[in-house]
């Protein structure tokens, strides 16, 4: 879902100031770097209900034709 320094920054695990260094660094961009329209584009791309939709479907399909006796 987040692609560092496009939309936003991971995080290192188990590192407690992680987060905090990454929180600080959305604050100080001038609101043109902004990551929150990259991240709002990503969601709309990948995950609008159309998308959503058929991949659940298509995931049925899947189910549907590995069921015992098809």
């Amino acid at each position: 879902m987040v692609e560092n320094r496009i939309n936003g920054y991971l995080c290192t695990v188990r590192d407690a100031g992680s987060p905090a260094s990454a929180m600080q660094r959305l604050a100080e961009l001038p609101l043109a770097q902004r990551v929150d329209e990259a991240a709002r584009r990503k969601v709309q791309q990948e995950f609008n209900e159309e998308f959503v939709v058929q991949a659940y479907l298509d995931v049925l399909a899947r189910l549907d034709a590995v069921k015992p006796g098809n």
